[in-house]
């Protein structure tokens, strides 16, 4: 796994009218400054009280097409202490996201050697939309549903959520401006959040999402909780595989007003994903279609036999 990008991400947890033709507007290969972006991460690791790493296990994957499901765990030891760990993160549709992040700790040693135990998962992705409208968009609000529970008598679990939404310039950016955009909003926990824009809409904007669950005790705990005492065993997780779901978008004209009637489509795929009525299911490709089709034949032609036979 690289060091830096996942040193990125656990810093991440603690701290139309006349619109534009749909296009691919970029490539990428597992650059986070490219247009499309996409990132799975799942891993645990041990840590000394230098902040040195002990043990660690996982992966972290990036690419310009979505990262599939990603779901890791093992067992981690050093200086006396066991860690089994599980981690598991999906991104299952636009803007629609499953993570979770367990551990098990045996023998902590953190008054010696021990003194962080770790397990982040997320997904994460960079993408452009554009909205279709008969009347000029003036205001954008997104709207999220997250569910999860979390537990731990030490340090901190939590599920977090970063969205950003701006205007796409070609060659500006990166998916990491997520979390260091003014712009960018961060959640914590169960809830419903809602993102505003009221910036320009005619042409195509740059939406960043991140979604993570994350188990953080000792040195990376962002509310300082402190360690457990030496020889203590305990577990902790934090389930967030429920979801962080764009749940609705609302498309409101310069007055403020609903408008009664437009799409929005991921420019990188061209396919429809949102309208006035919620959430659209991708419609197959042609050669889909006909393979779905030919399958379906197959069965009847099978099922007429053995009705013969």
């Amino acid at each position: 796994m690289n060091a830096s990008i996942r040193s990125a991400f656990s810093l991440s947890i603690l701290a139309l009218s006349a619109p534009l033709q749909a296009a691919i507007l970029d490539f990428n290969f597992g650059n986070p400054s490219a247009a499309q972006y996409y990132s799975a991460q799942a891993y645990a690791e041990l840590k000394s009280a230098g902040d040195q790493l002990l043990d660690s296990g996982g992966e972290l994957r990036s690419n310009s097409v979505p990262v599939g499901t990603t779901s890791t765990g093992g067992t981690l030891a050093s200086g006396g202490t066991g860690m089994s760990w599980n981690t598991f993160s999906a991104l299952d549709g636009f803007g629609l996201a499953r993570t979770s992040a367990s551990i098990a700790v045996t023998n902590a040693n953190s008054n010696n050697f021990v003194a962080g135990y770790n397990a982040v998962a997320s997904h994460g992705q960079r993408t452009q939309v554009q909205f279709y409208s008969q009347t000029v968009p003036g205001q954008v609000i997104f709207t999220f549903n997250v569910s999860g529970t979390e537990s731990t008598p030490y340090g901190t679990t939590l599920g977090r959520f970063d969205f950003l939404a701006k205007p796409y310039v070609p060659g500006s950016g990166s998916f990491f401006d997520v979390f260091l955009d003014p712009a960018a909003t961060s959640w914590s926990g169960p809830g419903t959040y809602t993102y505003s824009y009221a910036g320009s809409i005619q042409a195509p904007l740059d939406l960043m999402f991140y979604a993570a669950s994350g188990v953080l005790i000792g040195l990376q705990d962002p509310n300082g909780r402190g360690l457990p005492p030496a020889g203590a065993s305990f577990s902790a997780f934090a389930d967030y595989a429920n979801t962080f779901d764009l749940a609705e978008i609302a498309l409101l004209d310069e007055n403020g007003d609903p408008i009664p009637e437009w799409t929005l489509v991921d420019v990188a795929s061209g396919q429809e994903v949102f309208n006035q009525d919620g959430r659209l299911t991708p419609v197959p490709a042609p050669a889909a279609v006909w393979l779905m089709l030919g399958a379906l034949a197959g069965l009847s032609r099978l099922a007429r036999r053995r009705t013969t036979a």
